[in-house]
């Protein structure tokens, strides 16, 4: 598998999300980040016609992130826990 850099990473809380409409709340940037897991979680169906499978849809629910970082003071810690 290829590795991919991480640079200037940054994340955001969703603050409001209605239809047609998500607002964000306020960029903070993620430091000193080692590594990023992520797995997306994906459900896949085949359509069949004719005796053959005639479609294959796939649809992504979402990912499942993990972040390694250099330290994590006990302060932010709490904090992500309670955010993720």
């Amino acid at each position: 598998m290829p590795k991919i850099g991480l640079k200037e990473a940054y994340y955001s809380l969703i603050a409001s999300d209605v239809k047609n409409s998500i607002t964000y709340g306020n960029p903070v940037a993620l430091t000193n980040v080692q590594k990023v897991d992520l797995n997306p979680r994906v459900s896949s169906a085949q359509v069949p016609g004719d005796d053959m499978i005639v479609d294959d849809i796939s649809e992504c629910l979402g990912a499942d992130m993990s972040v390694q970082r250099v330290e994590f003071t006990l302060m932010k810690r709490a904090c992500y826990s309670e955010e993720f």
